[in-house]
């Protein structure tokens, strides 16, 4: 119920921020991509796509998914001492997902780049958390508070800082609050389109200027699905559905009736009216034992294509599911498998 009050909240917020960026005529563009250089950006009316404005040339560039967006920032990343970011103040998202090993209110990976102890609450032995010392702005390796300089927060709003007399370590000096949010990798970068992104309509996003990156990524080809033959079930082959999520579970009972109840199930899943959501262009077909569906799932300004496969063997069920990787953000892999797991339970009546 909190995350979905949290989403609920967010895309509110990002239309109450976009009635601040009105453009009614190409003579103010330049001013909306300088109003709005340094913001990431996400397409409220399309599928979440999230762009950075460049702070140098005002352009924006597209994060296509987490690993893009943490090559493309560090990309435009400015050098900073470790005095000179120490000043400024540390921004922190509690995150259902994020792993808090002493919960002290502070992820793992950001203890990690502040240097305190991710297993003990209290790094310096002061009877005060991490966690609570870092929101106050208090020193968590010493006595004292920390020395903030707000000037400074604020002339680098927008900016991708990289410790240079560290390990290059990134940091995102979010506009709207000044403070310095971590990008350890390709999971953090999305964290920070999350939840620190602003909405935008496609009619003002056109009147930034797309910039071209002068860098190549390289992104791994997926792996052909094998078909092999299985020894354990009387030669029936085995055949792996599409998609990028994989799940693999009993159906203890005969294919045939596997079958069933699960063409059954999805024609009822996909014909359902959910409150909020609406489902359009819905496909499913069998070849075999092997359902291939898709649908179009839309709540609020975000839609998303929905497509899988499901393969029924004598013994087990097999899915297979794409969809876009931003989802990936609102909902883990394994509350996916949770979620399955528990229908597919309810199905075949397992206990």
């Amino acid at each position: 119920m909190e995350n979905y009050r949290k989403k609920i909240i967010f895309f509110i917020s990002s239309m109450v921020l976009m009635s601040f960026f009105p453009v009614t005529n190409v003579a103010r563009a330049t001013t909306l991509a300088e109003s709005l250089r340094g913001y990431i950006l996400l397409q409220v009316e399309e599928k979440g796509e999230a762009w950075y404005v460049n702070m140098n040339d005002f352009r924006r560039y597209y994060l296509q998914n987490g690993q893009i967006a943490y090559v493309v920032l560090r990309e435009f990343g400015l050098g900073i001492t470790n005095d000179d970011l120490e000043k400024i103040p540390v921004g922190i998202k509690e995150l259902d997902d994020q792993v808090d090993s002493d919960n002290d209110s502070l992820a793992d990976r950001l203890e990690e780049a502040l240097g305190t102890n991710p297993l003990s609450p209290d790094s310096d032995g002061d009877g005060y958390t991490d966690g609570v010392e870092v929101k106050n702005s208090y020193q968590p390796l010493g006595p004292g508070k920390q020395t903030i300089d707000l000037s400074l927060a604020s002339r680098l709003k927008g900016q991708i800082l990289l410790q240079v007399q560290s390990k290059g370590q990134a940091w995102y000096i979010n506009p709207a609050d000044s403070k310095r949010y971590y990008l350890k990798d390709g999971l953090a970068a999305y964290e920070i389109m999350r939840f620190l992104s602003l909405g935008i309509t496609n009619k003002n996003l056109e009147q930034i200027p797309t910039g071209v990156l002068n860098f190549t990524i390289d992104t791994p080809t997926p792996a052909p699905v094998p078909v092999t033959e299985s020894p354990q079930s009387n030669n029936e082959p085995t055949v792996n559905p599409a998609g990028a999520y994989q799940w693999v579970g009993p159906h203890q009972t005969t294919q045939a009736e596997a079958i069933t109840k699960i063409d059954a199930y999805l024609d009822e899943l996909i014909n359902q009216n959910f409150s909020g959501v609406e489902l359009s262009n819905k496909q499913s077909s069998w070849s075999g034992n092997v359902l291939s569906f898709s649908f179009t799932i839309k709540k609020l300004f975000i839609s998303a294509q929905i497509k899988g496969q499901v393969v029924v063997t004598n013994n087990e069920v097999k899915l297979g599911l794409d969809f876009p990787e931003i989802i990936t953000v609102f909902v883990t892999k394994e509350k996916v498998d949770a979620i399955v797991q528990e229908k597919v339970n309810e199905l075949f009546q397992i206990d």
